[in-house]
C-alpha cells in the first residue's frame, strides 16, 4: 500500500507509529530505500532510543 496507493514520491514524508516493532522497522527501511523522509513514534522511550540507533545513519526523525 505504501508504494501502490499512497501517491508518495521520493522526498515526501511518512509517519510510522510504533517504533521498535518488527513491522515498523521493516517499513522504515523500505520507506528510506524509496527515498521518503521518515518520522517514527513510540510511547516507549526504550523503543524510541532503539529506533534512533537503528536509523541514525538514515536521516530519520524520531
Amino acid at each position: 500500500m505504501l508504494f501502490t496507493k499512497s501517491g508518495l514520491t521520493p522526498g515526501d514524508t511518512v509517519l510510522i507509529e510504533g517504533a521498535g516493532g518488527g513491522v515498523s522497522t521493516a517499513l522504515t527501511g523500505l520507506a528510506r530505500a524509496a527515498g521518503f523522509r521518515v518520522w517514527v513514534t513510540s510511547l516507549s522511550a526504550e523503543k524510541r532510543a532503539a529506533a534512533e540507533r537503528l536509523v541514525l545513519q538514515q536521516d530519520v526523525a524520531v
